[in-house]
């Protein structure tokens, strides 16, 4: 069974394989065009790369392979097609990966891939215009100081070109994976080692398989500078907890299963006085303002059990029973049931609230659930006991509270018995 948010359709999954073909099958057909398109120009467009990287003002440059000029022609023509069909390319990667998205998520994957690809083109504009100009130039004066006759050939300085502009999109594309994952929630400190070996594995391995012949000292400094950074970008999610507010602490029921709680801090529409005061130790808590009338909130909080695990979603609010079904019926999908405190109900027992935090802490007693209801005398006389509380001044009531009145006193705290 799958989550199916409001805003989904139910749909085969053949169809989004039949998407996902249709897609790549045009964005293949756009990078051939636009690589023969390239392909006119390109002799151009070279001669004009190696007017900007030749460190010499005199004629230094040879053609020593004419053949692998072929080679480095339809090379540059295709990475020119890429770049020319980016945007196309993530236009569909975003049309593509909505369906499935939170509207939060989708939004961080339109910014970070957005940023990422302005990143490499900025990175690779540098590269060419200033970083390598200005190496080889370097090199160049190093060679004329020891009395070297300066001969250079243009297939070796345009490959070195091309593999570190290549470098640039193997580390710019490894971050943003870093990045769209941990942001979904994928990158945890209990998976960052697998992670590690998939990403820093195929990304040093196509580092590695790719490089010049004639380059090859250059691998170990780009693997290790590759490393680094990507370890700096996913530094935030490997370190990271999980929770919105609070870790909620493994407890186990009657039956010995592992459950983990969150607290939904649901404001009710400005309703629940108690909003607010959810922040208890052992609990993670996520703060929304109506589970029943927002369906972003609700979509918040299927993320927020996901990415925390959490096997209990309660409710401060109300007593669960407004919430929609389909709502229900996504908690069941990811093994997590909805409890209810019902504050709001509790609050119309007296005419004013002295302490909501200790009425939140008394409520959750009362959830039958991860507990078992015969333990409930004994949990309340150790919550008592642990906050020098005198257990006179707290009211117990049964499942029937009608016969309670309306003016019980402020300073009496009340429980339901579950």
């Amino acid at each position: 069974m799958s989550i199916l948010l409001e805003s989904d359709n139910n749909a085969h999954y053949q169809s989004h394989f039949d998407e996902l073909t249709a897609r790549t099958t045009m964005i293949f057909l756009v990078v051939g065009l636009f690589t023969v398109v390239w392909s006119v120009f390109i002799d151009d467009i070279l001669l004009a790369l190696l007017n900007q990287l030749q460190p010499c003002s005199g004629p230094c440059l040879n053609l020593y392979d004419p053949a692998q000029w072929s080679a480095v022609r339809w090379l540059s023509s295709v990475l020119l097609a890429f770049c020319s069909a980016m945007p196309l390319m993530l236009h569909h990667l975003h049309q593509f990966a909505k369906p499935g998205l939170m509207r939060t998520e989708y939004k961080a994957l339109k910014r970070i891939t957005v940023f990422g690809s302005l990143t490499m083109g900025i990175g690779t504009f540098l590269l060419l215009t200033e970083f390598l100009p200005a190496l080889y130039q370097t090199g160049h004066q190093q060679h004329q100081a020891v009395g070297l006759a300066a001969q250079y050939s243009a297939i070796d300085m345009l490959l070195v070109a091309t593999y570190l502009v290549w470098t640039v999109g193997v580390f710019t594309t490894s971050w943003l994976l870093l990045s769209v994952a941990g942001i979904l929630g994928l990158v945890t400190p209990s998976n960052s080692d697998w992670w590690r070996l998939r990403v820093y594995g195929i990304g040093s391995l196509l580092l590695l398989i790719t490089v010049p012949e004639h380059a090859q000292s250059l691998a170990l400094p780009l693997i290790v500078l590759f490393m680094t950074t990507s370890e700096f970008v996913g530094r935030r999610w490997y370190l990271s907890s999980s929770a919105v507010n609070g870790n909620s602490v493994d407890r186990f029921d009657e039956e010995g299963r592992r459950r983990r709680m969150t607290i939904v801090d649901c404001a009710c529409e400005g309703a629940n006085i108690h909003s607010g005061h959810a922040n208890i130790e052992g609990y993670s808590t996520i703060q929304v303002d109506g589970v029943c009338t927002r369906s972003e909130d609700r979509e918040a909080i299927l993320n927020h059990i996901m990415r925390t695990g959490s096997t209990d979603a309660v409710i401060t609010g109300c007593d669960a029973k407004a919430c929609p079904p389909s709502f229900v019926s996504n908690l069941d999908a990811i093994d997590a049931s909805v409890h209810g405190l019902n504050l709001m109900d509790l609050a119309n027992h007296r005419v004013t609230h002295n302490d909501p935090r200790w009425d939140t802490q008394l409520a959750l007693l009362s959830i039958s659930g991860p507990y078992p209801p015969h333990a409930f005398d004994g949990r309340l006389a150790a919550l008592v006991s642990a906050h020098q509380r005198s257990d006179k001044d707290i009211k117990v009531l049964s499942s029937n509270i009608n016969g309670w009145s309306n003016y019980i006193g402020s300073d009496m705290a009340l429980v339901r018995r579950p």
